[in-house]
């Protein structure tokens, strides 16, 4: 051995103090990181579940339509428990396919009211396509933002086959 050059290593009781830190900063960096990660998905899944159940208490019920003078009057009643937004109303001949709707807000249905609709008529017997969303789901800016929550109610009026 030369002079001068003595060489100590570290402890072990240092380098097991040093190996336990890291472990337990890689444990904690893992733990943060998991954790945050689960909150997201649990605050989506909540998201997702408040938007089912919003649209499980929607329901509109067609009560009474008639075709007079051209025009075709719809009564129709929201007999849920929420606020719903009619986003399209399509009136078409029952021999031929629907056309595609364009969505906007059409009317707001409070809970247990009924509004009357009034639109041009498409002969002496027509099918009606009501398309409706839970009023906390619609976005005025953008119509078709929860397009996949909004829910149709169809029938007909007038002497059907």
């Amino acid at each position: 051995m030369r002079y001068g050059s003595e060489r100590k290593g570290i402890s072990p009781t240092v380098t097991t103090a040093i190996l336990a830190a890291i472990t337990a900063a890689i444990g904690l960096a893992v733990f943060g990181i998991a954790s945050g990660w689960s909150s997201i998905a649990a605050l989506d899944f909540v998201g997702e579940v408040d938007k089912g159940v919003q649209q499980l208490k929607a329901e509109l019920v067609f009560e009474h339509g008639y075709i007079g003078g051209g025009t075709m009057y719809i009564w129709v009643k929201n007999t849920g428990e929420i606020d719903l937004v009619i986003t399209a109303i399509v009136v078409y001949d029952p021999d031929s396919s629907p056309p595609t709707p364009s969505f906007s807000k059409v009317a707001e249905v409070k809970r247990g009211e009924t509004i009357l609709y009034k639109t041009s008529s498409c002969g002496d017997k027509c099918l009606v396509d009501v398309y409706y969303v839970p009023a906390p789901l619609f976005d005025e800016h953008e119509p078709e933002k929860n397009r996949d929550r909004f829910l149709k109610l169809t029938f007909g009026i007038g002497e059907m086959r």
